[in-house]
């Protein structure tokens, strides 16, 4: 009598090491930085449709920030999404399952609570407000190139990567100081959110991995 088989099952160590993962700080900062990301994407875009006749390559995204129409969302999209960044610094270093360096994660955090003084302190509130949008970008700069260079040893392709955007954003906030271009200020946004998109994106689909 031939032998009754059942599908292989896979060991419940496995299990259990997904669902740990999942239960990790830094899961739940990656989901934290995509929904963060979203909600300000579609706030911003609001503003903007409530900001008449707004341009890329003549308004800075703060002008949003002080037209009463578009005030609310503006504002409301960098603090949320400032909180957001401090929390993902802060749930990655308690993670301690990604080899970022504290001090780099010290800078990203206080660089989200700058980002979050950009929408509580309005374009109109000077020199408050150039203080916290150039603190953001210069220590999103700091922490992006001390991460690369702490990675360029073991992950060269990351680590290049990390050196790179850093290098740039650091750029962009020499260059700012000396001649604001709003133009320049967008692609700077741009890339923080590409980037910081992507390494959610990365965190979560490590932590699905089964």
């Amino acid at each position: 009598m031939a032998r009754k088989t059942h599908p292989q099952r896979k060991p419940a160590t496995v299990f259990a090491a997904s669902t740990e993962k999942r239960n990790d700080w830094a899961h739940w900062a990656a989901w934290t930085a995509i929904v963060t990301i979203i909600a300000f994407s579609a706030l911003v875009n609001l503003a903007i449709q409530n900001y008449p006749g707004f341009s890329y390559s003549e308004n800075f995204f703060s002008d949003l920030g002080v037209f009463p129409a578009s005030a609310d969302y503006f504002n409301s999209a960098v603090i949320l999404t400032g909180l957001g960044v401090a929390f993902f610094a802060v749930a990655v270093h308690k993670s301690r399952r990604y080899p970022v360096t504290p001090a780099a994660l010290a800078l990203l955090a206080l660089a989200g609570f700058f980002l979050a003084g950009v929408g509580v302190f309005t374009e109109e509130q000077q020199p408050a407000h150039l203080v916290a949008s150039g603190g953001f970008f210069l220590l999103t700069g700091l922490a992006v190139l001390l991460t690369g260079w702490h990675w360029i040893a073991q992950r060269r392709i990351l680590g290049s990567l990390g050196i790179a955007g850093g290098v740039f954003l650091l750029a962009f906030t020499i260059a700012a100081a000396l001649s604001p271009q709003p133009l320049m200020q967008k692609i700077a946004v741009g890339v923080v959110l590409v980037g910081y998109f992507v390494l959610a994106l990365g965190i979560v689909h490590d932590h699905y991995k089964i």
